[in-house]
């Protein structure tokens, strides 16, 4: 699952129609840009994507956060990354043995994007 978002409004860039685009909304994703950029997030409001509940995992303070879905089936639990970019919010997620790159991607591909979009 991935997409590409308005850092302002939290809009998506990408087709939410493609099955495995991120189908979160501009309030989900604006509330993770918030605690990334406050490095907290609220325990009594926890990150949501796509409806479903996420458990903070790590962070770097206006940069990123890796956060572990909370699905109720354990096969479908993943890993997400928000990373912030100049311009946009990226976020990639993975299951499986796989979700241990999923930070290094999402990352690679963002400064793909900051340096393509120019600042």
């Amino acid at each position: 699952m991935g997409g590409v978002y308005d850092i302002t409004h939290g809009t998506p860039w990408h087709d939410t129609a493609d099955a495995t685009s991120c189908k979160a909304t501009a309030e989900e994703v604006l509330h993770v840009k918030a605690g990334i950029l406050a490095s907290n997030f609220n325990p009594e409001k926890p990150p949501h994507l796509e409806g479903v509940k996420y458990t903070e995992m790590g962070r770097e303070q206006g940069k990123f956060a890796m956060m572990k879905s909370n699905h109720p089936q354990s096969e479908d639990r993943q890993m997400a990354t928000v990373w912030i970019g100049r311009k946009f919010i990226m976020i990639g997620a993975m299951k499986g043995p796989a979700e241990r790159g999923c930070m290094g991607a999402v990352e690679d591909i963002g400064k793909y994007l900051d340096e393509a979009l120019g600042a």
